[in-house]
């Protein structure tokens, strides 16, 4: 048997033997076999098995607790060692939204690849908030607002959300002036950032948006951008995304920046005893591309 440890937790984390299989790269067969050799060593049964499914009996939940920090000591030990080589090497896992992913992270890990060619990066685009320490994400990129957890948070860049639309809508429709004109436009939302009811009351609580304004919504972000950049309506975008768009003039920023709401940058990573030197040094390294 391999890695009894490993084997145990994965099985019991996936879910089923086919998903651990494909996880450890190897059959369903051998991963039952082994499972069977496991049990038979410690003389006692670890899960109770149905025709679909398994659950952990008592035996097994006091093993997969063990497996888990053993396991944990393990890595923290190759993190040790690694942190002993001075020149930071092995594979980075990032995790980040695909629209910052897009718009600005895929240029920093560029520059970065150049900068420690040892570090090689595997990057994971998601709007899901994924289980970084369950996914063995080394560092993920966080953006709004962050749930209570016992991760490491630093923030990476103070950005915030921008009223905006295209000269060719505001041409034909006019800018406004005030909040309440907003009741008189078509709107552009993204849901993967939440309902637009959920941004307006950063912004503008007091204000309604009727359904009939809500001209286009999209579950990515990209979409709402290029949406908003045809005329389609108004919407509130990132400054990671638009700054430039900004800056030439595709897209205009409403009520003369007044309306800016925070949305911040974090990166997060796992709370340990020794943080691994290619993880640090990312860190640093997007830290000061922002500063």
């Amino acid at each position: 048997m391999d890695n009894p440890y490993l084997l145990f937790s994965t099985l019991v984390e996936q879910g089923t033997f086919r998903a651990a299989a494909e996880a450890l790269s190897t059959s369903t067969s051998s991963v039952s076999r082994q499972l069977q050799q496991l049990e038979a060593q410690l003389g006692t049964q670890l899960l109770q098995r149905t025709t679909r499914s398994f659950s952990l009996t008592q035996a097994g939940q006091i093993y997969y607790g063990s497996c888990r920090r053993i396991l944990e000591e393990l890595r923290q030990t190759e993190q040790q060692m690694q942190n002993l080589s001075s020149t930071p090497f092995g594979l980075l896992r990032v995790t980040t939204t695909p629209a910052f992913g897009h718009a600005r992270l895929i240029d920093i890990l560029a520059e970065f690849a150049r900068c420690y060619p040892k570090i090689n990066v595997d990057l994971i685009l998601t709007d899901t908030n994924i289980d970084i320490v369950k996914e063995g994400i080394d560092i993920a990129i966080r953006i709004g607002q962050l749930p209570d957890s016992a991760l490491i948070a630093k923030t990476v860049l103070e950005g915030y959300r921008v009223p905006c639309a295209a000269p060719c809508y505001l041409a034909e429709r006019g800018e406004p002036a005030t909040l309440n004109d907003l009741q008189y436009h078509d709107i552009v939302y993204p849901t993967s950032l939440g309902s637009i009811t959920k941004i307006q009351q950063a912004i503008a609580p007091d204000l309604v948006i009727q359904d009939a304004q809500k001209k286009f919504s999209a579950n990515d972000i990209n979409c709402v951008y290029k949406a908003c950049l045809k005329g389609l309506g108004i919407t509130f975008l990132p400054s990671y995304l638009v700054e430039e768009d900004l800056q030439s003039g595709t897209l205009v920023e409403l009520f003369g920046g007044k309306l800016r709401s925070p949305h911040i940058v974090h990166a997060v990573y796992p709370k340990t005893a020794f943080l691994a030197n290619k993880t640090r040094v990312f860190v640093d390294f997007i830290c000061r591309y922002f500063d």
